[in-house]
């Protein structure tokens, strides 16, 4: 219920995954918040963001296992909040699923979303939600200026 989108709130979905090792990943989450703070976004979709295992199972780690997502959104409208995606809200992505499993006993359900390849519209001007990270290395830049 925390993570549900807000009713005329300005949403975005993050175009870009994050490479390389977790200092750099993070250093790209935190310019990719306040690229979106500068851009006026209120949400995020929330399965739009994705961390890499780089140098242990080399898989793609949702967001919600390595940020308390529901404890970042209490700081709206400071930052953006996250939100889920909602097929019927967030009509240009495209939800994935996939199980990843980790050792023996560990498997989890990893859901992604990506701009469905049949639209037709800019998806950083006319998409719903707009994309976010235009550039490969917007967010990396955004946090550098912070610094």
């Amino acid at each position: 219920e925390s993570l549900k989108g807000l009713p005329g709130a300005k949403t975005a979905s993050y175009t870009r995954i994050p490479l390389a090792g977790l200092c750099n990943q993070y250093q790209r989450f935190v310019g990719m918040s306040f690229l979106a703070t500068q851009e006026g976004y209120d949400e995020i979709i929330e399965e739009s963001i994705l961390w890499k295992d780089t140098y242990g199972t080399n898989e793609m780690i949702p967001h919600y296992m390595l940020w308390d997502v529901v404890h970042w959104n209490t700081f709206y409208p400071t930052i953006p909040r996250f939100a889920s995606f909602d097929s019927k809200v967030h009509t240009d992505l495209v939800l994935s699923t996939s199980e990843v499993k980790y050792g023996e006993d560990t498997v989890f359900i990893k859901k992604g979303v990506r701009f469905n390849p049949n639209i037709s519209v800019n998806i950083y001007e006319e998409a719903t939600p707009r994309g976010l990270g235009r550039n490969p290395n917007q967010a990396i830049n955004r946090f550098m200026q912070f610094e």
